[in-house]
Order: C-alpha cells, then sequence, then structure tokens
C-alpha cells in the first residue's frame, strides 16, 4: 500500500507531537510517580513546579506552541492560497458562500 506524498512539515508535525505529550503526558506521569513513589531527585521536579522564581521546562510549553502556530501560518496560507482561494477566502476561512451572496471589495474580479 502506497501513501500520497503529505505537504505538511514533517519537523513541524514532531514538534508538535512532542510538546503535547510533555503537557499531557509526561507531565502529569512525572509528578503522580513522584507523590506515590518519590523516584526523582529534587532539581528534576522542580522542572514541573510552576513557581515564579525561575524558567522551567514547564515554562516552554505555551510559548513553543504558539511558535508552531506561527511557523505554520504561512504554510497554510500558501496552501490556500494556491487552491484558487481569494483574499476574501483565505480571511474567513473558506466559508464564505455560507454568510455572503454579492460580492465584496476583497474579492477576486
Amino acid at each position: 500500500m502506497t501513501f500520497p506524498a503529505s505537504e505538511r512539515l514533517f519537523s513541524l508535525d514532531v514538534l508538535r507531537g512532542l510538546d503535547m505529550m510533555l503537557l499531557t503526558v509526561v507531565g502529569p506521569l512525572v509528578c503522580a510517580a513522584q507523590k506515590g513513589w518519590n523516584c526523582f531527585p529534587d532539581w528534576f521536579m522542580r522542572q514541573f513546579n510552576h513557581g515564579w522564581e525561575c524558567f522551567t521546562l514547564w515554562d516552554i510549553i505555551m510559548p513553543l506552541f504558539i511558535f508552531m502556530c506561527g511557523a505554520a501560518m504561512p504554510l497554510a496560507l500558501e496552501r490556500r492560497l494556491k487552491k484558487g482561494g481569494g483574499a476574501r477566502a483565505v480571511a474567513c476561512g473558506g466559508s464564505v458562500g455560507a454568510w455572503r451572496t454579492r460580492p465584496g471589495p476583497l474579492d477576486d474580479a
């Protein structure tokens, strides 16, 4: 079975997956294991404790996600423009016909 070549950026998908794994799986599992068995050193557990005195591993999750959204936006806009959508289709997510029937100033001539 062969799959068509994907137009997605693989490295961005990997980074998104690692970010989500850290947020939803690694953090809660590490905290639960520490609570039950006290098996990690203090310096490691400080990476998952969201205090206000320093920058930790946990503090990079949201900025990393915002960075990924910004990196993906030009790729998504380029793909939408290649499909033939005008400025209005790009701005409205392609759902122009659902709410407007007459042409506006952003429609292509």
